[in-house]
């Protein structure tokens, strides 16, 4: 008997080549993000800005599901608590969803 839960690839999010970001039905609660606002919160589904960014996606994902393309690290903490993180080119927030190219 097998214990704990492991995810196949099969289940795992994933992004096309346009950038589109494409979770499985059979993809873990983590990744749900659709479910974000009825779950409880001590069971909250990653946002999508999270889920790009553990798929390390790049700036094309990111325009494509972003709010803006406004993110200036130096004003950000006036408006976002969270932390500015690095991509290939373009910096970018798990929390507010902004990204700027660099």
């Amino acid at each position: 008997m097998t214990t704990g839960t492991k995810a196949s690839k099969a289940s795992m999010p994933y992004l096309t080549e346009q950038g589109e970001l494409i979770v499985p039905q059979t993809a873990l609660g983590r990744y749900k993000h659709w479910q974000r606002d009825s779950a409880p919160a001590n069971r909250k589904p990653f946002s999508i800005w999270q889920i790009l960014a553990e798929l390390r996606a790049p700036l094309k994902a990111w325009k494509r599901y972003a709010y803006a393309e406004n993110l200036a690290p130096t004003n950000h903490s006036k408006f976002c608590k969270s932390a500015v993180s690095q991509g290939d080119g373009f910096v970018y927030c798990v929390d507010c969803g902004r990204y700027q190219k660099q």
